[in-house]
């Protein structure tokens, strides 16, 4: 999913006048990492992964998040 979101950004960055400006998509970037922190909150109870109940869930969310990693660094 966040590849395409990165798409997307990247699509808005190149034709929009208003967020062609290196501030305002960084702040659109921010944005976006936000709500991805937030929703890796809702879905992740640091108490369980201290207990070791969900590391399951952290290995089963960072292999998500790898395919990303080129994406990002485009």
């Amino acid at each position: 999913m966040l590849p395409g979101i990165l798409s997307h950004v990247r699509l808005i960055w190149n034709h929009s006048a208003f967020y062609g400006n290196p501030d305002r998509i960084t702040g659109l970037l921010r944005m976006v990492s936000d709500e991805v922190i937030n929703r890796c909150c809702a879905t992740i109870s640091l108490p369980a992964v201290f207990a070791g109940s969900s590391a399951d869930n952290v290995v089963a969310a960072l292999k998500a998040c790898a395919p990303t990693r080129p994406a990002a660094s485009r």
